[in-house]
């Protein structure tokens, strides 16, 4: 069956928004391309969406379409087969976000989603970008404090930090994998118990901010992404701890 375009203009305001226009992508993971229906309070009701296209500049085809209440994949670019959908149940309330599953690097670049809605539309630009990058892991042996990062992207720096913000000497080794993702281990050394110290790895994209404290017993790790994320608009806030490890004797 042929495919039926419409060129629509929205003129100067348009309906559509997205929660995060510059949004970074983990390596191999999930994201969430943010674009929705304003909702109006002079509007009374939802407004309800009739079509959504989301397409990549420079892209032949569409990364995917939703029309007649269902997705419309005939024109899908090969590249995005099986790894895009929407969230069904958001549809309805003018969330028109797509789920992209596995980013590839290949995946960087500027989207549109195009809503047509029962009280009119419009289109949101979203420019994506892909790193890679993990929480920080600490170990201790003797009077030795070392941190590893599974994976960065691209190429990043470590620098140490003691309590009071000073930078410290470490030493560290990047390992590229057969994709080019870096296997970061630094090492710092002297430390003391009851130290506190932060472990920072960094790169054009994503920041870590890793705290480490040794007690008299226990080490104690503290991961704290402060700014785990894009950094004029950190994305990707969280805290994790975990339990105490024995200090080496």
């Amino acid at each position: 069956s042929a495919a039926i375009y419409q060129s629509i203009s929205w003129g100067s305001q348009s309906d559509v928004e997205s929660s995060n226009r510059s949004p970074i992508a983990n390596l191999g993971k999930d994201v969430l391309l943010s674009c929705y229906i304003r909702s109006s309070s002079e509007a009374g009701a939802q407004a309800s969406i009739v079509a959504i296209t989301w397409r990549k500049e420079g892209l032949s085809g569409l990364v995917y379409q939703y029309q007649n209440g269902a997705a419309n994949l005939e024109n899908q670019n090969l590249g995005f087969r099986g790894r895009t959908e929407l969230l069904p149940d958001a549809i309805t309330s003018g969330n028109a976000s797509l789920l992209l599953r596995s980013v590839r690097k290949s995946d960087d670049g500027v989207y549109s989603c195009e809503v047509i809605s029962s009280s009119g539309g419009g289109t949101v630009s979203i420019h994506l970008r892909t790193a890679a990058f993990s929480e920080t892991n600490f170990t201790t042996t003797k009077d030795i404090l070392i941190a590893d990062g599974a994976r960065w992207l691209p190429k990043p720096n470590v620098t140490w930090l003691d309590h009071d913000g000073n930078i410290l000497n470490g030493t560290t080794t990047l390992s590229p994998n057969f994709v080019g993702i870096f296997h970061v281990v630094s090492t710092l050394q002297p430390v003391t118990v009851r130290g506190t110290y932060t472990c920072r790895i960094e790169n054009d994209l994503v920041t870590a901010n890793s705290e480490a404290t040794l007690t008299g017993m226990n080490f104690e790790c503290f991961r704290i992404p402060k700014h785990f994320g894009q950094f004029h608009a950190p994305n990707l806030v969280g805290t994790v701890r975990s339990g105490p490890l024995p200090l080496p004797t």
